[in-house]
């Protein structure tokens, strides 16, 4: 609490010492949203306004670079990250999933999709390739188990 206070008693000492430069920052057209910044980057330009009109500029525009490079167009998917690539999924691929879906295939989309395609676009293929890849599983889990129920011997 004792520092909640100090803190609070901070803000107001650095708005009354900076309220000229606050007022003339409005009057500029300065978009205001976070006084307590505002007040901060005052504090460190020691009450220049100019300086924090710059240091505003700056953390904008790196603001609008972040959102900007989250936002990509279909030409420059290509040049994207892997992550970014990764949930573009072709409208066929939708269709397609939806028919595994109704054929009782379930799982992750993706690698439905990838075996699906491996298996030339057939459903029945998938279905046979899945169900064997899950009996492969079965087994390895099996012998696994077989593994570490036998006893190991011990030679000396």
């Amino acid at each position: 609490m004792k520092r909640h206070k100090e803190k609070k008693e901070e803000i107001l000492q650095l708005n009354t010492n900076y309220a000229s430069q606050v007022a003339q920052l409005e009057a500029d057209g300065v978009n205001i949203k976070n006084k307590r910044l505002l007040l901060k980057l005052l504090e460190k330009a020691n009450g220049e306004v100019e300086i924090v009109k710059q240091l505003l500029a700056k953390k904008e525009e790196k603001r609008k670079h972040a959102k900007a490079s989250c936002n990509i167009t279909k030409g420059d998917a290509e040049n994207a990250s892997s992550a970014k690539n990764r949930h573009a999924v072709d409208p066929d691929d939708l269709d397609n999933l939806r028919q595994l879906r109704s054929a009782g295939v379930h799982g992750n989309p993706v690698k439905i999709l990838a075996v699906f395609h491996e298996c030339n676009e057939s459903i029945e293929k998938t279905i046979a390739h899945l169900e064997k890849q899950r009996e492969e599983r079965e087994q390895r889990s099996e012998h696994r188990a077989q593994v570490k129920k036998s006893p190991m011997k011990i030679i000396r």
